[in-house]
């Protein structure tokens, strides 16, 4: 009974599905969320596209988590923090760099704006130098073929 129960909640008659269309010519995807009712779709949102260049920047900010602090949103390194904090290990500079560059004050110890300053840094021109090339410091070097899509476009 209980994985009747289970089947019924997961394969209901209203069910909410994520639509993808890709794009020959584009290279985007387009996503929309939709509704299906009795095997018809009763509702569904905007598109919103998504690039190669969107999915290589979340990858590669993923990959960058993970060599950085391993998902801790308090990691700190170095008494008082000086050699990084939070999520991809802002320094205080970088910090003030980003928050001058989104207009806002940012805590590098909140999810939200510790992505936000490293989606803007991997957003500028060899942007991922910021974690290092592999040399003497830093985590990288990172995934050549996702550094290519961000960076050679």
């Amino acid at each position: 009974m209980k994985y009747l129960l289970s089947l019924l909640l997961l394969f209901g008659t209203i069910s909410p599905v994520v639509i993808a269309a890709p794009n020959a010519l584009t290279g985007e995807i387009s996503l929309r969320l939709a509704t299906i009712q009795n095997n018809s779709i009763i509702g569904n949102s905007a598109p919103y596209h998504i690039t190669a260049k969107d999915i290589a920047l979340e990858l590669l900010l993923e990959e960058i988590i993970k060599r950085e602090s391993g998902g801790d949103t308090n990691a700190c390194n170095g008494d008082h923090c000086q050699y990084g904090r939070g999520l991809v290990q802002l320094v205080s500079e970088t910090e003030k760099t980003c928050e001058k560059a989104l207009g806002r004050d940012l805590n590098p110890f909140i999810r939200e704006d510790n992505l936000a300053c490293a989606r803007w840094l991997l957003d500028q021109p060899n942007g991922i130098m910021h974690w290092g090339d592999g040399g003497d410091w830093g985590s990288g070097p990172y995934p050549k073929y996702l550094i290519t899509i961000l960076y050679d476009n």
